[in-house]
């Protein structure tokens, strides 16, 4: 029965330290990708301040047209 419980514990401590991982991973993707997104907004934010058009934006950027007049409206009340 010894070795059982050593193995349940072993086995314990192995889980959690690939959920460990795994939540470390996933954390990474996140941040990454919320990071490209910024990035993706403050070139189209530049990008409105030059004044070019919303479709050569959305092109450049990949953000949607919506996204783009959000981002207008907000830089119109600045």
């Amino acid at each position: 029965m010894l070795a059982q419980e050593f193995d349940i514990e072993v086995a314990k401590k192995v889980w959690q330290e690939e959920s460990r991982e795994e939540g470390l991973k996933d954390g990474m993707e996140k941040g990454m990708e919320k990071g490209i997104e910024k990035g993706r907004i403050e070139i189209a934010a530049e990008a409105i301040k030059l004044g070019m058009l919303t479709d050569d934006i959305c092109k450049i950027t990949g953000l949607t047209a919506d996204t783009i007049d959000k981002l207008k409206k907000e830089q119109a009340k600045i």
